[in-house]
């Protein structure tokens, strides 16, 4: 998800080193038994898994997601680690696809891990807190809001939700004078409960729903009727809530020649993007629920640049890898409140009473709700984020 241009993506899939990523077969060779021990600490060890994107279709994210997170984590093992343990996170490739998540956390779990962290994706996460039994799931790179009613306390949100980003779009849309509204949507179960909260929010702000345009699922990348239907409805402002396929849509709705304002969501905001045409970037708005890692005004972003700096393994400056980093404080700082022999149970109890806490100029809040950051800034013809 970086926002310059020359920067290849920080993907490696096929060069994956053992000593750095464990894959499923070395995560699994030294499972025990499927008893779930009191104890989630192996040696001077505290174990975690993170089941993720590294080669599917969302790997532009999951890559740089669980590196933020890793880089975080061998600044804390640096210095010492967790209670004078370090932090062992296990990184299992899902390929994005949910089944395969509900194995890798399902075998992972039977050996005592502390907790599972980072899944991504709303389907994925809810495979994940079924499989995890009773272990907590930290930072879920999901914004469906739906997922966490059903959580049981299981699982701990770093990020807010998209109905809080789709809402802060049209709040700022309105705030410009625009007021015809369009949406195009996936008619599946990342896109379907977005319709309801899209029309209160243009009802509330006395807007007006010009067009709610879906595709068949959020992996369409065939958009031509979509934009031809654009044309017709002649909106001000077209919100794209779409990810991987955010970037064909954009150069087809540029291609067109159409000029009304596009806005999309946070997780289209990636490598991906980045591929396209510089000119089909410039004037696209962008949702963002973590600060930017280059805005040195806020004490997280500082330091991790600063980690970034130090560190040998050079991970990406972007939005899904800072919003890695904070995910692995808020574990860390989990483990931290769970004591020197933590255990599932302690971890997810430390996560169930800890207040709000401020992780450098980012406050996440108790009992699981993630936290209803939003800002939105713009592309230039870069691809750069300003706000």
């Amino acid at each position: 998800m970086s926002m310059h241009r020359s920067r290849r993506p920080a993907i490696r899939g096929q060069k994956w080193q053992a000593s750095r990523w464990v894959l499923v077969a070395a995560a699994l060779s030294y499972m025990l038994p499927a008893v779930q021990a009191a104890s989630c600490v192996a040696g001077n060890s505290l174990r975690v898994v993170q089941s993720i994107d590294l080669s599917g279709p969302q790997r532009w994210v999951g890559v740089e997601y669980a590196e933020g997170a890793q880089l975080l984590l061998r600044r804390v093992n640096r210095n010492g680690g967790v209670n004078g343990k370090t932090v062992d996170m296990s990184v299992i490739d899902d390929k994005f696809d949910p089944k395969q998540t509900a194995a890798n956390v399902g075998s992972a779990t039977m050996s005592s891990v502390c907790a599972v962290f980072g899944t991504m994706g709303t389907g994925h996460t809810m495979a994940a807190i079924q499989a995890a039994e009773n272990v907590p799931v930290v930072a879920p790179l999901t914004g469906t809001a739906a997922v966490r009613k059903p959580t049981d306390g299981k699982a701990f949100f770093v990020r807010g939700t998209y109905n809080d980003e789709v809402r802060a779009i049209i709040r700022h849309a309105k705030a410009v004078g625009l007021t015809r509204f369009a949406l195009v949507v996936p008619s599946d179960s990342f896109g379907s409960p977005i319709i309801p909260v899209y029309r209160d929010a243009v009802e509330k702000e006395g807007g007006k729903d010009v067009a709610l345009l879906s595709v068949p699922s959020v992996n369409t990348t065939e958009f031509g009727q979509v934009v031809e239907a654009l044309r017709a409805a002649t909106p001000d402002v077209v919100i794209a809530y779409l990810s991987q396929t955010f970037p064909e849509f954009i150069a087809a709705y540029r291609q067109a020649g159409l000029a009304a304002q596009v806005y999309t969501i946070s997780l289209a905001y990636g490598t991906k993007l980045m591929e396209i045409k510089s000119e089909y970037l410039r004037g696209i708005g962008i949702t963002q629920t973590t600060p930017s890692p280059w805005d040195r005004t806020r004490p997280v972003a500082r330091e991790f640049l600063e980690a970034q700096r130090a560190d040998g393994e050079k991970a990406p400056v972007s939005f899904a890898a800072i919003e890695g980093y904070i995910g692995a404080k808020l574990l860390v700082e989990a483990l931290k409140r769970a004591g020197k022999e933590p255990s599932p149970e302690s971890v997810r109890r430390a996560l169930r009473d800890m207040p709000q806490i401020d992780l450098g100029g980012f406050v996440v809040p108790n009992r699981g709700e993630g936290l209803s950051y939003v800002e939105i800034g713009v592309l230039d013809k870069d691809g750069r984020y300003r706000r």
